[in-house]
C-alpha cells in the first residue's frame, strides 16, 4: 500500500488533481475519478461540523493557523506591513474552500485496467468567491 498516496488525499483534495487510486477489484493503480458522474447536494456547515470528523479537524487546523498569523501581524512594526498582512489574511481566509459552500458528494471511480467501477461519497468544498461578482457555481 502506498502510504504517501493516501496521505495526499486524506485531507480535502482538489478534484482537478485527484490521483489514480488502487482498484479494489484488480489491485492495480488505475482507478480514476469519473468527473462526469459527480453529484452534489448542498449541506450546511453546521451539519458537517456535527457529522464529519475530518471537516471539524480541518476547520480547527485553519482556525489555529489564522490565529497564529494574526498574532504575527499584530507584533509587526510599522503601518503598511501589518495592514497588508491583515488584508492578505482576511482574503485568503475568505477564499479558502473550507469557509465556502459545502456539499455532500457522490461519484464513481473507473478502473482503466479491469474496466470495473466503484462508488465514492464524501464532502465537496467550494470557495464562495463573493469578492468576484462574476464567479458563479456551475450546476453539476
Amino acid at each position: 500500500m502506498d502510504i504517501e498516496l493516501w496521505k495526499r488525499i486524506s485531507g480535502f483534495a482538489n478534484l482537478d488533481n485527484y490521483p489514480k487510486l488502487p482498484c479494489p477489484h484488480c489491485n492495480k493503480l488505475a482507478l480514476k475519478l469519473d468527473k462526469e458522474s459527480i453529484q452534489t447536494r448542498p449541506t450546511s456547515e453546521k451539519s458537517l461540523l456535527l457529522s464529519s470528523r475530518k471537516f471539524r479537524s480541518e476547520k480547527e487546523t485553519r482556525r489555529v493557523k489564522l490565529e497564529a498569523s494574526q498574532e504575527v501581524i499584530s507584533k509587526s512594526e510599522g503601518f503598511w506591513l501589518p495592514l497588508m498582512g491583515a488584508i492578505a489574511t482576511v482574503y485568503s481566509d475568505h477564499i479558502d474552500p473550507i469557509n465556502g459552500d459545502t456539499y455532500l458528494f457522490n461519484s464513481f471511480f473507473s478502473c482503466s485496467e479491469c474496466k470495473k467501477s466503484t462508488t465514492a461519497s464524501g464532502v465537496l468544498l467550494e470557495s464562495s468567491n463573493s469578492f468576484d461578482t462574476k464567479a458563479k457555481k456551475q450546476s453539476k
